[in-house]
């Protein structure tokens, strides 16, 4: 990244948190006032994102029904024992992830975050981001995971 554009990303940066500092909360989704709930989206965009009612368990994906695992599993065997995933990668996550990853607009990140809190497990004891390779991250500035897991770690460290 130009050394011209670390600067505008921490304008933008200091910019969204007088923002949030200074006006109501709104819903990053939609912008229509949502309650002070913490949440960072109203409860109809909530009601609205591409959740994973019955996923595999140990992929994640979609099931349509039946057992606990995707056919895909049972017939090869992942090589992780369990995936975790809040949402399908579909309208409007799929954009808020690409636009945290590309436009550097990490007012996505609580709502990505607020839909993994749940998934991680009580027993887990630090948040371990996935490295970015040095010249992605120095075109982009930072590490998207990293970032994710600073949302992630509010009673948690991250390594």
């Amino acid at each position: 990244m130009g050394s011209r554009s670390m600067p505008l990303l921490l304008l933008k940066s200091m910019l969204l948190h007088i923002e949030r500092v200074l006006l109501p909360p709104v819903c990053v989704l939609c912008r229509a006032p949502r309650v002070s709930d913490g949440a960072s989206v109203c409860k109809g965009c909530r009601a609205d994102l591409p959740r994973i009612p019955f996923p595999c368990l140990r992929c994640a994906l979609p099931l349509d029904g039946g057992g606990p695992i995707c056919g895909a599993c049972l017939d090869r065997e992942p090589p992780v024992q369990r995936v975790h995933a809040a949402f399908r990668y579909a309208f409007p996550i799929d954009a808020a992830i690409r636009a945290v990853k590309f436009a550097h607009r990490l007012e996505y990140l609580p709502l990505l975050a607020e839909g993994m809190c749940p998934l991680v497990p009580g027993e887990c004891d630090v948040i371990v981001p996935v490295p970015l390779a040095r010249g992605r991250h120095g075109r982009r500035g930072f590490n998207q995971a990293t970032e994710l897991a600073r949302c992630l770690g509010s009673s948690l460290p991250v390594a």
